[in-house]
């Protein structure tokens, strides 16, 4: 959901900012700070929690983690980092991921997490037959 769609709901009066915050994620400080600019002069980047992925692809990869993960095959956060980076180059998506260390960073992974609240990566404990 982006930050327009929230001030477009502020400005037509169908919900409040502190309830649009809460549906988007969005800091209601920053609804407010956008609220006071004309329509159209927005943050073109989207700010910190700018995604790399669509919508459609980012569910993806968190069923994919999910599944893994009920196989017995949960990933780290590096690996987690580390399988990012790789699906963006492969889908030769835009990126500003670390390609020296071809990971995604930190900024993408914690807003990945934020955004997917039913992710919860740890380490993967050692099981036994």
């Amino acid at each position: 959901m982006s930050l327009n769609e929230a001030l477009a709901e502020i400005r037509i009066g169908k919900l409040k900012a502190s309830v649009v915050s809460r549906a988007y994620g969005i800091p209601e400080t920053t609804l407010r700070r956008y609220m006071k600019l004309p329509d159209g002069r927005y943050p073109v980047n989207g700010g910190r929690f700018r995604k790399v992925f669509s919508d459609e692809l980012e569910d993806q990869l968190c069923e994919y983690l999910l599944e893994m993960s009920a196989r017995g095959f949960g990933m780290t956060k590096q690996q987690v980092s580390a399988f990012a980076y790789e699906l963006a180059e492969e889908n030769h998506i835009n990126h500003n991921f670390d390609r020296k260390l071809k990971k995604a960073g930190r900024d993408w992974y914690e807003s990945f997490l934020f955004r997917h609240r039913s992710l919860s990566i740890q380490e993967p404990e050692a099981t036994s037959l």
